[in-house]
């Protein structure tokens, strides 16, 4: 009987911790908070393609906020040696450089990459961050145009927007 009566009192508890596990596994964790670097939703989810490709506009965010986390000048040797800071990073680092191929986004392992099924070892962003729809139409694109990346432009990596 006080088996049976401990079980009960722990059911409100199993309750309330599943219903928290399922909000928390329901919810897009990819979301940016609205302070960080003060990107407009549009930016991040884009929903339609640019007529012409802006780098600050349109790829940074992207980048950012799906690249950046692990392919950063301090986690780059633990993710395929890819440093995605800079476009001469970008250019020159990981296993098979170049991963972006200005004009070619066939050719380019960044694309490739993004365009693989989630359960494949090499697929980028790991699942279930992948980048489908407008957001990977904007990175061909960007691609196709010869991938213009200002020198000027060092990106940042998430963990660091309210450094």
């Amino acid at each position: 009987m006080a088996e049976h009566v401990s079980r009960m009192r722990a059911r409100p508890f199993v309750i309330t911790t599943l219903a928290l596990l399922a909000t928390f596994l329901l919810t897009d964790c990819t979301t940016v908070p609205p302070d960080a670097h003060n990107y407009p939703k549009d930016r991040l989810y884009p929903t339609r393609v640019p007529e012409k490709i802006e780098f600050a506009r349109d790829i940074r965010p992207i980048i950012e906020s799906q690249c950046l986390e692990c392919h950063n000048s301090k986690d780059a040797g633990h993710n395929a040696g890819l440093n995605l800071e800079t476009r001469q990073l970008a250019l020159t680092t990981g296993r098979q450089p170049p991963v972006i191929r200005p004009g070619d986004p066939k050719g380019s392992l960044f694309i490739q990459a993004l365009r693989l099924d989630v359960a494949h070892p090499i697929s980028m962003p790991p699942a279930p961050d992948k980048l489908w729809d407008a957001r990977l139409q904007i990175l061909e694109k960007w691609i196709r145009d010869g991938a213009e990346w200002p020198e000027s432009i060092r990106l940042v990596r998430p963990q660091d927007w309210r450094s």
